[in-house]
């Protein structure tokens, strides 16, 4: 009898535990963007901060060499190459950038590191840290500077290309970039120094039509390069960006500050509900123990009842 009770139980709980098991399994998968997402940004956010300290230990002759080494790759840029020739997310692409880096970039990258800046898109809520390069590893952390363009250091006859994917499972990136529209603002601090730029064209490109990518002569720019459409990765997405004076820096900090915040707020708001999933959880045991016993005590109660009836039989007979 105590066998058959046990069974029993056992075939009541197994389908619930399947049920919670598979409901969590659910949810980790639904959650796991966003969790992802919530610690790749704060890691772009160890990264940038770790990037301050760097840059707030240089003295200002260091800082001053700096971005002599800059203009210098810049300008050499401009005399050489003078355009970008690449496409950053083309395997082959990928194998020749590892092969080959630049003196300069290779200096740089000695004195500075690998991360050059940072990049706030306060339309988008994005605060990215800008690498040298634009390595398959590289692409991975953060978004980079496409080989071949201008470092975004600013000046007259300056065009830097900033790279970065779309739709990684671990962090957004340039995912939201199809979202900017003409008139939108995006902030590059670079060696203490933010550079405004306002978008001025959009455009939708073949990986092989480099035309917007080349340098104009008086203009300050930085275009935003992507692939499009999400997933599918045929073409390229070029939002570019025209220096303008320095006037919505308040603004910038402001909209960012939001941006910190409403992280945390999901992350509040999902262990709220993960809380609530094990209190019903919690409670729909503790209602089936209840009732287990309840069911037992009353079985025993019977049982006892049978017996002295049995007794009482056995005596009259």
């Amino acid at each position: 009898m105590a066998k058959k009770k046990k069974m029993k139980n056992k075939k009541s709980v197994l389908p619930k535990i399947f049920m919670i098991l598979f409901f969590m399994i659910g949810l980790g998968i639904f959650m796991y963007p966003i969790l992802s997402n919530l610690y790749a940004n704060f890691y772009h956010t160890r990264v940038i901060d770790s990037y301050r300290e760097n840059v707030d230990k240089k003295s200002e002759s260091e800082k001053s060499d700096l971005v002599k080494d800059m203009m210098e790759y810049n300008k050499e840029m401009a005399t050489g190459e003078g355009a970008a020739t690449t496409d950053p997310f083309k395997k082959e692409e990928k194998k020749k950038e590892k092969k080959t880096k630049h003196k300069v970039l290779d200096a740089l990258e000695k004195k500075l590191g690998e991360v050059l800046g940072y990049i706030t898109i306060p339309e988008i809520d994005a605060k990215i840290p800008i690498y040298s390069g634009a390595s398959d590893f590289q692409l991975q952390k953060g978004v980079g500077v496409l080989p071949g363009t201008s470092l975004p250091i600013g000046g007259e006859g300056n065009h830097s290309v900033i790279t970065g994917h779309r739709g990684l499972p671990s962090s957004k990136l340039f995912t939201d970039l199809p979202n900017l529209k003409k008139g939108d603002k995006f902030f590059v601090d670079i060696l203490d120094e933010t550079h405004e730029y306002e978008i001025d064209q959009i455009k939708t490109v073949v990986p092989e039509d480099i035309s917007d990518l080349q340098l104009v002569p008086g203009k300050d720019y930085i275009t935003l390069l992507t692939c499009t459409p999400y997933m599918i990765n045929t073409h390229r997405l070029l939002v570019r960006g025209v220096r303008v004076p320095l006037e919505d820096k308040d603004k910038k900090g402001k909209d960012m500050d939001c941006c910190c915040i409403i992280p945390l707020i999901i992350l509040i708001v999902i262990n709220f509900f993960i809380l609530i999933l094990m209190w019903l959880i919690y409670r729909m045991k503790r209602r089936e123990e209840k009732d287990r016993q309840e069911k037992e005590q009353k079985e025993q109660a019977q049982e006892r009842r049978k017996k002295r009836k049995q007794k009482e039989k056995a005596i009259d007979s």
